[in-house]
């Protein structure tokens, strides 16, 4: 029998992603934030787990958004080659599927801050898709968030273009 998708965002994936955190900001506190992300986290489905982890980056991050997106973007790994099914989070960076919480994050906390936002989801793209996350820009903000879209429509990255297909896709 198949693994249950929602198992892509494990605790060890988890456990990853507090590491990167910590790398890039020594004060960031691994422990508990390991701790409530995986609290009963066999109980909850994809997206549960996706926004249980989004609620504790909120809890653990800077509270300032510029600090919070630094950190992030400094935590991506390197960017992926032409398959985004690849799981790879690991000690060198966030990839793969660990990248929907991150995206998850800007969606909600990104808003007052939409170019840096914009520069966020189209590295976190290169690494696995910043689609759902993006989604909150499409309706809080949609000639602004699609006039970027349009723009992305060029780009020499396959990942960034596809960005804009995924983002843009009736549910």
């Amino acid at each position: 029998m198949a693994e249950p998708f929602k198992n892509l965002l494990n605790k060890k994936v988890i456990e990853t992603m507090a590491l990167n955190f910590q790398k890039q900001w020594p004060d960031f506190d691994h422990y508990n934030f390991l701790s409530a992300a995986t609290d009963r986290l066999e109980t909850l489905e994809l997206k549960q787990r996706t926004d249980r982890i989004t609620n504790t980056m909120a809890q653990f991050f800077p509270a300032d958004y510029e600090k919070a997106a630094e950190l992030m973007l400094n935590s991506l790994g390197p960017p992926l080659a032409d398959d985004i099914s690849v799981n790879s989070t690991h000690t060198d960076g966030i990839t793969g599927w660990a990248i929907m919480p991150l995206a998850n994050y800007v969606g909600m906390y990104g808003h007052g801050h939409f170019d840096l936002s914009m520069t966020l989801f189209k590295a976190m793209t290169k690494r696995a898709s910043a689609e759902f996350g993006i989604r909150f820009f499409i309706q809080a903000s949609p000639y602004k968030t699609l006039a970027q879209l349009k723009i992305w429509t060029r780009d020499e990255c396959l990942h960034v273009r596809r960005l804009v297909s995924e983002a843009t896709r009736p549910r």
